[in-house]
């Protein structure tokens, strides 16, 4: 059986772009049907039967509204983000998305690379292993923990102030640090001390896991939708 994967590359650095076009061109049975430097370009628009979009997750912060537009306009697409790190965060906004993994080049070879794009191929989904522990911690921060209330007997969500509700709501609809510290009218210094309280009264130890705490208020207990 033959993969004939088709895969459309989505880099905003053109030299980085040309050779993750190249490693993908190596890998047998796959053809790179094109490439561009942004979501929101016109090429990801009218792109012929994409199977695979690969993605720079540093896109995702800001291009949400095209990731999602190129979902719509590609249903039969699949997405794999790809990074020199891990971004949990990238990961868990994308997931409104068909997602089939996310690659960060740093800890995978040319032959882990095109193994990656064979099992996705074949109806499977990759994560690097640092991302994968990074997810899986977040899920762990998912769980309940053994004692909802504090020594006093105020629950958790009660020691929130005001602003941090405020903080941790414009966190669950994916604002970025900068665009909460714009939309508060509050510097980003200040939002940034804001989140070490939130992540140190909630127990957690990121965004995302401050995001979908069960100690958040069920107020602010949503799913996550994106912005543009």
């Amino acid at each position: 059986m033959d993969m004939n994967l088709r895969l459309f590359v989505i880099e905003p650095e053109a030299l980085r772009r040309r050779l993750v076009c190249d490693a993908a061109t190596a890998v047998p049975d796959v053809e790179v049907i094109g490439s561009a430097a942004s979501l929101l370009d016109e090429e990801v628009a009218i792109a012929f039967e994409p199977d695979i979009f690969l993605v720079d997750v540093s896109l995702v912060a800001n291009e949400r509204v095209g990731l999602v537009r190129a979902a719509q306009q590609h249903a039969g697409a699949y997405f794999v983000l790809f990074g020199a790190s891990s971004d949990l965060d990238a990961l868990l906004c994308s997931t409104p998305v068909p997602l089939r993994g996310y690659l960060s080049f740093n800890h995978l070879t040319r032959d882990e690379f095109a193994r990656s794009l064979q099992v996705i191929a074949y109806g499977g989904a990759v994560i690097e292993p640092l991302s994968a522990q990074l997810l899986l911690q977040f899920l762990r921060e998912l769980a309940p923990p053994v004692a909802l209330h504090s020594h006093n007997g105020a629950s958790m969500p009660d020691l929130l102030t005001g602003r941090e509700h405020e903080v941790l709501q414009l966190v669950r609809l994916g604002l970025s640090n900068k665009e909460i510290a714009m939309r508060l009218s509050i510097s980003l210094g200040t939002v940034r001390a804001h989140l070490r309280s939130i992540f140190r009264k909630l127990d957690v130890s990121s965004r995302a896991g401050a995001a979908a705490s069960p100690l958040a208020s069920p107020l602010l207990r949503r799913t996550p939708r994106l912005v543009g």
